[in-house]
Protein backbone atom coordinates (compact mmCIF):
# COMPACT_ATOMS: atom_id res chain seq x y z
CA UNK A 1 0.00 0.00 0.00
CA UNK A 2 0.51 3.33 0.17
CA UNK A 3 3.14 5.61 2.91
CA UNK A 4 4.33 1.93 3.98
CA UNK A 5 7.34 2.26 5.94
CA UNK A 6 10.47 0.57 4.61
CA UNK A 7 13.76 0.37 5.52
CA UNK A 8 15.89 0.37 2.44
CA UNK A 9 18.87 -2.17 3.23
CA UNK A 10 22.39 -2.09 1.96
CA UNK A 11 25.38 -3.29 3.46
CA UNK A 12 26.94 -0.46 4.51
CA UNK A 13 30.73 -1.58 2.88
CA UNK A 14 28.63 -1.71 -0.27
CA UNK A 15 27.79 2.20 -0.03
CA UNK A 16 31.10 3.90 -1.80
CA UNK A 17 31.04 7.72 -0.68
CA UNK A 18 31.88 9.60 -3.91
CA UNK A 19 31.84 13.88 -4.42
CA UNK A 20 28.16 14.68 -4.20
CA UNK A 21 28.12 15.74 -7.84
CA UNK A 22 29.07 12.33 -9.04
CA UNK A 23 26.66 10.83 -6.83
CA UNK A 24 23.76 8.41 -7.73
CA UNK A 25 22.18 10.06 -4.57
CA UNK A 26 23.29 12.83 -2.43
CA UNK A 27 23.03 12.88 1.59
CA UNK A 28 24.00 15.18 4.34
CA UNK A 29 26.27 13.41 7.01
CA UNK A 30 24.62 13.69 10.70
CA UNK A 31 27.06 12.05 12.37
CA UNK A 32 30.31 10.16 12.40
CA UNK A 33 31.63 7.81 14.76
CA UNK A 34 34.89 6.46 14.91
CA UNK A 35 34.60 2.42 15.05
CA UNK A 36 38.58 2.13 14.99
CA UNK A 37 39.44 0.53 11.24
CA UNK A 38 36.21 2.63 9.28
CA UNK A 39 34.14 5.20 9.88
CA UNK A 40 30.35 5.27 11.00
CA UNK A 41 28.51 7.76 9.20
CA UNK A 42 24.77 8.50 9.54
CA UNK A 43 23.60 10.21 6.68
CA UNK A 44 20.52 11.48 5.84
CA UNK A 45 18.66 11.36 2.31
CA UNK A 46 15.49 12.55 1.20
CA UNK A 47 14.09 11.33 5.13
CA UNK A 48 15.76 8.23 4.67
CA UNK A 49 18.43 7.22 7.55
CA UNK A 50 21.75 5.89 5.61
CA UNK A 51 24.37 3.93 7.78
CA UNK A 52 27.85 4.15 5.91
CA UNK A 53 30.96 2.34 6.87
CA UNK A 54 33.72 4.45 4.91
CA UNK A 55 37.74 4.95 5.42
CA UNK A 56 37.28 8.21 4.98
CA UNK A 57 35.44 10.27 7.31
CA UNK A 58 33.03 13.66 6.56
CA UNK A 59 32.09 16.52 7.89
CA UNK A 60 29.29 16.16 9.78
CA UNK A 61 26.94 18.84 7.40
CA UNK A 62 28.57 18.20 4.48
CA UNK A 63 26.89 17.11 1.51
CA UNK A 64 28.18 13.78 0.40
CA UNK A 65 26.99 11.82 -2.95
CA UNK A 66 26.77 8.12 -2.70
CA UNK A 67 27.01 4.98 -5.57
CA UNK A 68 24.95 1.88 -4.40
CA UNK A 69 25.36 -1.02 -7.30
CA UNK A 70 22.13 -2.14 -8.88
CA UNK A 71 22.61 -5.50 -6.65
CA UNK A 72 23.05 -4.11 -3.59
CA UNK A 73 19.81 -2.17 -2.83
CA UNK A 74 17.29 -4.33 -0.91
CA UNK A 75 13.86 -2.72 0.29
CA UNK A 76 12.74 -4.59 3.32
CA UNK A 77 8.98 -4.23 4.71
CA UNK A 78 9.68 -2.73 8.27
CA UNK A 79 7.70 -4.66 11.28
CA UNK A 80 5.52 -2.54 13.26
CA UNK A 81 7.01 -1.30 16.08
Amino acid sequence: GHNELVQVVVRPEDIQVVPAIQGQLTGVVKEVIFKGVHYEMHVEQAGYEWIIHSTQASEPGELIGMCIGPDEIHIMQRAEA
